[in-house]
């Protein structure tokens, strides 16, 4: 049987004390002009699973609906199965 103590004293803290864990999210913006723009964030939750915060910025570009997101996300993910490129200068 193995015992976790928590806090887990050999464990070095880098920028906070919080032990968490992350996924990605949608996350639904209303811009100044009124506008909702949907994009997909990081999400950071703490031990518990409870919300801590969002990045400021999405991974991706900002959509006008859930149904665009979710038709790009479809054309991404067409780009795993195809050969990879260099990157050209």
């Amino acid at each position: 049987m193995i015992q976790l103590k928590i806090p887990f004293p050999n464990f070095r803290y880098t920028n906070s004390p919080e032990l968490s864990y992350w996924s990605y999210r949608i996350i639904q913006k209303e811009n100044p002009s009124g506008i909702h723009t949907y994009g997909i964030y990081v999400v950071d939750y703490d031990i518990e699973g409870n919300f801590l915060r969002h990045a400021k910025k999405p991974i991706g570009d900002m959509f006008e609906s859930v149904k665009e997101l979710k038709e790009d996300i479809e054309r991404l993910k067409g780009s795993v199965d195809r050969e990879v490129l260099k990157y050209q200068n």
